[in-house]
């Protein structure tokens, strides 16, 4: 006679349904518990759809975002540091792809300190205006960022500073380095690729301009090269003269 065989439970079946009976088993012992955890079922869902856009960000847009670590922003730092923030923030979103309402998400997980107690009146604010259901922009957000942490009247003598630029004691890269970032507040100024150039051109220092034969340059990069050239080549003249 064959021996009978007894076929063997699937035991992670049996353990997961042993595990689900326990947990209701437990729930009906202690209604408290219950309770407990239905609280802070209705608490987390009434606190608004930013706490589970959050948890589906999970695995996923949010994580792309963290992984690129994405800088921390308080408020305290130098006004310039503001701006900076941003700029470094629109790269990473732009890198990942984000919508509109996910820009403003997740800058707000990346506010701290003062700038994250602005955040929550502000926030509030915007959202009597606009209306819970209306999501704010990004466009919004960063207007309302700039007024507070980048003002106009700082933003308008930077761009006067771009106006007024020269180069005087900077050599021709420090020039450049400031030219571009002086330009960011002032985008008026230098319309196209030429107007950029020539504002260049206009605020190098005279000794290298009356040397720099290149009317038909007017590419920004190939001018800054152009004169780096002529610059080098001022100063190896001087170091001569002087052996």
């Amino acid at each position: 006679m064959a021996p009978t065989i007894r076929k063997r439970p699937i035991a992670h079946q049996d353990e997961s349904l042993d595990v689900c009976n326990e947990d209701n088993r437990r729930a009906l012992r202690d209604p408290e518990a219950l309770v407990h955890a239905a609280t802070r079922l209705l608490k987390d869902f009434t606190n608004g759809p930013s706490v589970y856009a959050g948890q589906a960000h999970s695995g996923s847009k949010f994580d792309q975002f963290c992984r690129l670590h994405p800088p921390m922003f308080n408020g305290k730092a130098d006004v310039m540091e503001s701006d900076n923030w941003i700029s470094r923030l629109e790269k990473i979103f732009w890198a990942i792809d984000c919508t509109e309402e996910q820009m403003v998400e997740f800058a707000m997980y990346n506010l701290a300190d003062v700038a994250d107690v602005w955040w929550v009146s502000t926030r509030k604010l915007i959202k009597q205006e606009l209306g819970e259901e209306t999501p704010i922009t990004w466009t919004r957000f960063k207007q309302v960022f700039r007024d507070q942490f980048f003002p106009e009247v700082f933003r308008e003598a930077k761009a006067r500073e771009f106006a007024d630029l020269r180069q005087g004691d900077m050599s021709v890269h420090q020039y450049a380095l400031k030219f571009i970032e002086l330009s960011h507040f002032a985008p008026y100024l230098i319309p196209d690729e030429s107007r950029k150039a020539q504002k260049f051109e206009r605020g190098l220092h005279p000794q290298i301009l009356d040397r720099l034969i290149a009317p038909e340059l007017r590419n920004f990069n190939a001018l800054v090269d152009r004169a780096m050239i002529v610059e080098e080549y001022l100063q190896s003249r001087e170091a001569r003269i002087f052996l």
